[in-house]
């Protein structure tokens, strides 16, 4: 069964939602891979950024059930990727697009 690309949060919410994706983005991220469909996010050391990584991801996947999040921890740091199928592309790209240049790779 396919997932539809749809989200549930209300208009009233998409603002605060968005500012939040912003100020994650540009506080706990120290470098990105990206491609269309996926992102692999470094977060900054320290347990605030994962732990603000699991929050938002999981309140996301909540209202958006076709992002897909998987956060891990490595030897070469910890790790969000966000995926997601083949026609949300260009949603993933708008929330990237609240990425700070200086990241972007």
């Amino acid at each position: 069964m396919r997932v539809p690309i749809a989200c549930s949060l209300t208009v009233e919410e998409q603002p605060d939602r968005l500012e939040e994706w912003r100020a994650f983005l540009g506080t706990h991220i120290e470098a990105a891979q990206l491609t269309p469909t996926e992102a692999r996010l470094k977060l900054r050391s320290g347990d605030e950024a994962f732990t603000t990584a699991a929050d938002l991801a999981l309140r996301e996947k909540l209202c958006c059930a076709f992002f897909e999040f998987t956060l891990r921890l490595d030897t070469e740091g910890r790790w969000m990727t966000i995926g997601v199928p083949d026609d949300a592309a260009p949603i993933l790209e708008d929330l990237l697009s609240l990425l700070p240049a200086k990241v972007r790779r």
